[in-house]
């Protein structure tokens, strides 16, 4: 469930910094799922494209960074794809824009929003407004632009069989999924 609440945090957060630019939709889809009509308002899709082990925590981790001391816990990356599409002009760059002055005005998901988009999440699953699970994240996300130059680019939205769109790329780490089920 990790990996979906990073997800959810992050939607979240960019959805609440566009209310301010009128309808626009924060959507977490695979960018060949979406279409825009002429008159259709702006959206931003947040579309996880790659998850791997976070190699470089998983080598200090004797040096005792705070990933929980679990047997089996991992430690993840996931790698996302930040699209926006837009009918009018000039409102794709705008929408981009504002989605990469809040990410780099705030690049860390604090322990207390992963903790509340669990509990949102939880709720959304079992239809309730919260789960009575405990959200117990003990460490912060840290988002850092990732830089795909255009050959990268341009092999993710050819494998994506997707029409290239104004786009960015974010890294979301450490991400710890859990040895065992609680």
């Amino acid at each position: 469930m990790a990996i979906a609440v990073v997800t959810a945090a992050l939607k979240s957060r960019l959805s609440n910094g566009l209310v301010a630019f009128g309808n626009v939709n924060v959507i977490a889809q695979p960018p060949d799922k979406i279409a825009i009509g002429e008159n259709e308002d702006g959206q931003i899709n947040l579309f996880l494209y790659r998850v791997a082990p976070h190699t470089r925590l998983m080598a200090a981790k004797p040096i005792g960074l705070r990933v929980k001391d679990e047997p089996g816990a991992l430690s993840l990356e996931l790698n996302y794809l930040l699209t926006v599409y837009a009918a009018q002009d000039f409102q794709s760059e705008i929408l981009l824009g504002r989605a990469i002055q809040l990410i780099h005005q705030s690049p860390v998901l604090t322990v207390a929003e992963l903790n509340r988009a669990t509990q949102e999440f939880q709720g959304k699953r079992t239809g309730q407004s919260g789960s009575g699970q405990r959200a117990d994240w003990i460490e912060e996300v840290r988002i850092t632009p990732q830089f795909l130059n255009f050959e990268e680019m341009a092999r993710l939205w050819s494998s994506l069989q997707a029409r290239y769109r104004p786009s960015v790329a974010y890294q979301a780490s450490p991400v710890v999924i859990q040895g065992k089920q609680s």
